[in-house]
């Protein structure tokens, strides 16, 4: 779990302007999306089947890993620094 931690850095660096707000910001949604998690986790276990969590899980990053590589794609660099391009 830890080798994902100075890739994730950088790229919030790069992407960034103001790297103190985007980390405050990323880390306030996974702490609010890692309270329901487990009882979610569970009620899919109970209910539907045992092997419901890691296919949901696995879909959420499926879905997640394209929308990185397509943000990734269409980031314009300015600088040292990455804008993502906005619709």
């Amino acid at each position: 779990m830890i080798f994902w931690i100075p890739g994730y850095s950088i790229y919030v660096a790069k992407v960034f302007r103001n790297v103190g707000e985007a980390f405050a910001s990323i880390n306030a949604v996974r702490s609010l999306v890692s309270v329901p998690s487990p009882y979610l986790g569970g009620l899919l276990y109970e209910v539907v089947a045992p092997a419901a969590p890691y296919v949901l899980s696995s879909a959420i990053l499926v879905a997640t890993t394209g929308i990185a590589v397509t943000s990734l794609g269409s980031a314009e660099v300015r600088g040292d620094r990455a804008e993502p391009q906005h619709p």
